[in-house]
């Protein structure tokens, strides 16, 4: 894609997903500062902004690309809140027929702390996308809401920015066709496994991802402090991620 920043996509089957809701906008958090203070960033009436425009080979990126990474092009555009304890604030979108739009998808949740978002356009293009985030009102793990999140890596290890010190999320393959030999009608069945090492730690959410096709996700059953899911089978060509989301309780 002529405008593509994003890293490049592992070849494996296992990478790490993002949960996609589908939504029509984003609600603003409250104007609440974390340290008290009135600078970009410290509330969403004080918020980071990045932007991505058409014109010129490709589109451009402009703003605090520091800390919202946007990439895609103007029919498939993603963004996400790169710094720890910080979130999507608002997203508006105008599309080339002047309409303006949210994103078809956030995640982990819709509201109220989106930390990223996608736009996948179903007819017309988009224009100008203005994304802005800033630092989380409350610590991550305050609730499901505000959670702590932490998923598996293509190459085994922990993804970006998991939360290893509190719990850890791993594959267990029950049956698998390797996917250089996956044929039609092929299948891997599978349960994610949930390690909790923090005794308050109370799972919210667990589930699997599609990296491509159709974005769908696959909810899994998990007890409230870890242990096996509940099993899930897919075709072994998808590409998936596994994600889970907790709190912390008393």
């Amino acid at each position: 894609m002529g405008a593509d920043r994003s890293r490049r996509t592992p070849s494996a089957r296992v990478v790490v997903g993002a949960c996609l809701a589908a939504v029509l906008g984003i609600a603003s958090l409250p104007a609440s500062s974390a340290d008290g203070q009135a600078g970009l960033g410290s509330s969403c009436a004080h918020p980071w902004e990045a932007i991505y425009r058409t014109g010129g080979p490709g589109g451009g990126f402009e703003g605090d690309q520091a800390h919202i990474h946007m990439s895609g092009t103007p029919r498939l555009l993603g963004w996400v809140a790169e710094r720890p304890r910080s979130v999507i604030c608002n997203v508006r979108i105008q599309l080339t027929n002047g309409r303006w739009v949210g994103p078809n998808s956030v995640s982990p949740y819709t509201t109220p702390t989106p930390t990223g978002g996608e736009y996948k356009a179903p007819h017309a293009p988009l224009r100008t996308a203005i994304v802005t985030a800033a630092r989380s009102p409350v610590p991550p793990g305050a609730s499901c809401n505000y959670p702590i999140f932490s998923g598996l890596a293509v190459d085994g290890f922990p993804s970006q920015r998991s939360d290893t010190k509190d719990f850890t999320v791993k594959l267990k393959i029950d049956s698998e066709t390797k996917p250089k030999e996956a044929l039609p009608g092929d299948f891997t069945t599978f349960q994610a496994e949930v390690t909790a090492y923090n005794p308050r730690l109370v799972m919210c959410r667990l589930f699997v991802s599609e990296f491509k096709g159709r974005g769908r996700t696959y909810p899994l059953s998990i007890g409230a402090h870890g242990g096996l899911s509940s099993r899930l089978t897919l075709p072994s060509s998808v590409i998936f991620g596994i994600l889970g989301y907790a709190r912390m309780g008393r």
